[in-house]
């Protein structure tokens, strides 16, 4: 199996500390915030479109996440979106329940009507949402129903991504990275992480930071912003898996969220080199 050097990137974003700016759910925020710090990166947490755009402009990197959408929310959030494409400051959109109701994929039409974030990261009704909503290609329509990841869906996927040259992050029992026609499948992880409220939200701001730690205003590296997508997956995924392997008896969801926020900080460079799974065939 090749070797990707998952933690070249986890220790690439301690020594650079980025600014990442979050416009993001209610119901996470306070976690979101200490994920980011854990990791080494400094959150920045500010939604009103007053200042929004002003604060993505001093920042690293922009997270938008739409759990808890509102009108005032989404003002903010298109300020923020236009400092960060002016700037060239990278984006990670997480559409959270996109597929849910027209609110949500109206305002998704909108941003992408603006410009092309860098990352989209969510599970696979939220991507199959975004990838039909928004596609020129014929037999989109496959994508309706519960038929799962198949490989059409990875294809027009594919398609979509290349097309608008964003990378797809989609989150499951195997998470899949995308740019183009390059794919990685990640396997690392635990089915308890799916039971951690904002599990989600958390891996959408550390994409946000591992991105912004290999990214510069003057210039783009496209693959280098892949690989760090790539890294951020596995190491979270790593992190699941070791505070699954650590639970004592009797020990449940909420011991289990503890350890996974502990092991930001405590996943070592041996748990990485000897835990990243890693594969480029679904």
């Amino acid at each position: 199996m090749k070797f990707y050097n998952v933690y070249k990137y986890k220790k690439n974003l301690e020594n650079k500390e980025p600014l990442i700016h979050c416009i993001t759910n209610l119901v996470t925020i306070s976690d979101m915030a200490q994920v980011l710090t854990t990791a080494g990166a400094r959150p920045l947490m500010a939604h009103s479109s007053k200042e929004s755009g002003d604060i993505t402009s001093i920042s690293d990197g922009l997270v938008l996440n739409i759990g808890t959408l509102d009108d005032l929310q989404k003002d903010g959030m298109i300020a923020a979106f236009k400092a960060a494409l002016k700037n060239n400051i990278p984006v990670v959109i997480d559409p959270v329940g996109v597929h849910a109701t027209e609110y949500r994929k109206e305002f998704l039409k909108e941003l992408l009507s603006i410009g092309n974030p860098t990352v989209i990261k969510g599970n696979l009704s939220e991507i199959k949402s975004i990838v039909k909503m928004n596609s020129s290609f014929k037999g989109i329509d496959c994508l309706e129903g519960e038929e799962g990841l198949s490989s059409d869906v990875i294809e027009k996927t594919k398609d979509f991504s290349k097309e608008r040259n964003i990378i797809i992050v989609v989150s499951g029992k195997r998470d899949l990275v995308i740019l183009g026609e390059k794919t990685f499948v990640v396997d690392n992880g635990s089915s308890l992480m799916g039971k951690v409220t904002g599990s989600g939200c958390f891996l959408g701001a550390l994409l946000a930071a591992f991105v912004a730690s290999v990214s510069e205003r003057e210039k783009v590296n496209k693959e280098e912003q892949l690989y760090a997508s790539l890294s951020s997956v596995v190491f979270w995924g790593l992190c699941g898996e070791v505070a699954e392997s650590n639970l004592e008896k009797n020990e449940g969801i909420f011991s289990f969220k503890h350890r996974l926020l502990d092991n930001i900080s405590l996943i070592t460079e041996e748990n990485i080199k000897k835990g990243e799974k890693i594969s480029e065939e679904f």
